[in-house]
């Protein structure tokens, strides 16, 4: 298989189920290019360093285990956690660093929805 919904995601040592709909965004550490116009009709490319990580990770929420509450004290934290998934094709992702953006809680499905960057996110 070449891609797939997660299949586990691991968040500083506890696991969660990913939501059957969880299909993340995985991004690669590396370079993004920005080509502007310049005033004469030549081209000038700005670089910038991306972080890695991923989007769109969509876990399901077990209230017995406060697995909202632990997932907003990540978030809160200033400390660098690690985060590994695995995808349905056996493929598994690993970096340290923190959630980014909102932590979305759904309590009509009982899933949560975040974002995670890390200095290094790679194919394990």
């Amino acid at each position: 298989a070449r891609g797939g919904a997660a299949r586990q995601i691991i968040v500083d040592g506890r696991e969660f189920d990913p939501a059957n709909e969880s299909s993340p965004t995985i991004i690669l550490n590396g370079i993004v290019k920005e080509a502007v116009p310049t005033g004469n009709g030549g081209i000038h490319v700005n670089a910038n360093r991306k972080n890695g990580g991923g989007d769109e990770l969509v876990v399901s929420i077990d209230g017995s285990r406060s697995d909202y509450e632990y997932l907003q004290e990540k978030a809160n934290s200033d400390e660098e956690f690690p985060l590994s998934v695995t995808l349905a094709n056996g493929n598994t992702y690993s970096g340290t660093g923190h959630i980014v953006g909102e932590l979305n809680y759904n309590s009509n499905d009982g899933t949560c929805s975040f974002g995670f960057r890390a200095k290094k996110f790679e194919q394990i």
